[in-house]
């Protein structure tokens, strides 16, 4: 028992010499240790729950309307050069936009109201 409490003071970087203040200075460690082995656990679900939540497929809405359409699109994260590509996209398509709402700071959010260009 003597050689086990003198590894184990080893262990711990602990100098006092009496065999109740060892075991204290392990109980205290392992309790340390239980806390931080605990706080990670919820650090993982935590973490777990963000990216269940993170979609990173946008997601697209169409509405027919009598004058038009209304589009609306949402994405949880902003990439550079989105809102150009759907403009480009809404040219190709021969779609006229009157009015947009675009939010581009953390997510992108754009939402469109517009009709088909008629060719004559």
């Amino acid at each position: 028992m003597y050689r086990n409490l003198q590894l184990l003071r080893s262990i711990r970087y602990s100098y006092s010499p009496p065999k109740a203040s060892v075991l204290l200075d392990v109980s205290n460690c392992i309790q340390g240790l239980k806390q931080k082995l605990q706080e990670l656990n919820e650090l993982k679900v935590a973490t777990a729950r963000k990216i269940a939540d993170y979609d990173p497929m946008p997601k697209l809405e169409v509405k027919m309307q009598e004058e038009g359409f209304v589009i609306k699109v949402l994405s949880q994260r902003s990439c550079q050069g989105l809102l150009v590509f759907i403009l480009e996209a809404f040219e190709e398509l021969g779609l006229d936009v009157l009015q947009a709402r675009v939010s581009c700071a953390d997510s992108f959010t754009l939402e469109a109201l517009g009709n088909k260009i008629s060719i004559s």
